[in-house]
């Protein structure tokens, strides 16, 4: 009863987050779900929670989302993946991830910085950059969303435009990563009864998420996806620590 109470408890709160900023499910459900059921349930099932809040931010902003958005970080995903598979048979992926973290906690801790409310674009080659920087990430680490959140929130696109594409691009590396779960067959019946039992619970939270997401202005938005990231690079810098 605990067990079940508290995985009902840790996706509403993913749905809230995942529906005021875009991403973070992942980072709230994946440490909780190993705990309470082991790595072989909460890596399928985090995948289909991410999945489905991904396929209802789409849907709900579909209006708002372009293409040219995210074709520059896909076509770099390409040679990115099998980069990132490279670079994990001779690097360590404890020192892969305290770069990431490195990374994200300078990203954040500038984007703070006085004078900097205003967003400066990167541009599409910065774009393809992040594409074989997240793809990299990605195939050795399997940590390809920091990169993207960071660019795509500097881009200074309207809230809703950003949050879609976030959609659009998490959603498109889900159904990647979840169908490979099925093909292996990680994906049981105990992964689908966690989930069906989970699903009202998150899907409220990405109801009251995406609401409140509505009153939010758009230079809070972005302050609040930084937030987001510096709370992200400090959770990962934790943990290379206690590695």
């Amino acid at each position: 009863m605990i067990t079940t109470a508290t995985l009902c408890a840790v996706t509403l709160l993913a749905g809230f987050t995942q529906g005021i900023s875009g991403f973070g499910s992942v980072l709230l459900v994946m440490p909780v779900a190993a705990l309470l059921f082991g790595m072989p349930v909460a890596i399928p099932l985090t995948g289909i929670v991410a999945l489905s809040l991904n396929i209802t931010l789409l849907t709900a902003l579909r209006r708002e989302m372009r293409g040219r958005d995210i074709a520059p970080i896909l076509v770099g995903l390409v040679p990115g993946f099998p980069l990132g598979v490279m670079v994990l048979r001779q690097a360590e992926p404890v020192v892969l991830e305290a770069i990431l973290a490195t990374l994200v906690l300078c990203f954040a801790l500038y984007s703070l910085l006085p004078g900097r409310a205003k967003p400066r674009p990167w541009g599409g080659r910065a774009g393809f950059a992040v594409g074989v920087l997240s793809g990299g990430l990605g195939g050795s680490i399997g940590a390809n969303g920091p990169p993207v959140v960071a660019y795509l929130a500097s881009q200074g696109l309207p809230k809703d435009r950003v949050r879609a594409a976030m959609a659009a691009y998490f959603l498109l590396t889900g159904c990647i990563i979840t169908s490979t779960h099925v093909v292996f067959g990680l994906v049981t019946s105990q992964v689908l009864e966690l989930f069906a039992f989970a699903l009202p619970c998150l899907a409220l939270g990405a109801f009251l998420g995406t609401r409140y997401c509505a009153r939010v202005s758009e230079a809070a938005y972005r302050r609040l996806v930084t937030l987001f990231l510096l709370g992200l690079g400090t959770l990962m810098a934790g943990r290379v620590l206690l590695q």
